[in-house]
């Protein structure tokens, strides 16, 4: 991450993979288990344990 803090500092626009790697769980989930994961919960749990909030 120090990379897109130092790109961001000098004005560079940044994009985070945190949708990317939300969805890419989602879809891993679903295959494993047949069932419709809760995306939002997911990105919510992700965004605590990351502090993020």
């Amino acid at each position: 991450m120090l990379g897109v803090v130092s790109a961001t500092k000098i004005g560079c626009n940044t994009i985070g993979g945190l949708d990317m790697l939300v969805n890419q769980g989602a879809l891993a989930f679903e295959w494993w288990t047949n069932k419709k994961p809760n995306i939002d919960l997911m990105k919510n749990k992700i965004i605590e344990f990351l502090g993020m909030k």
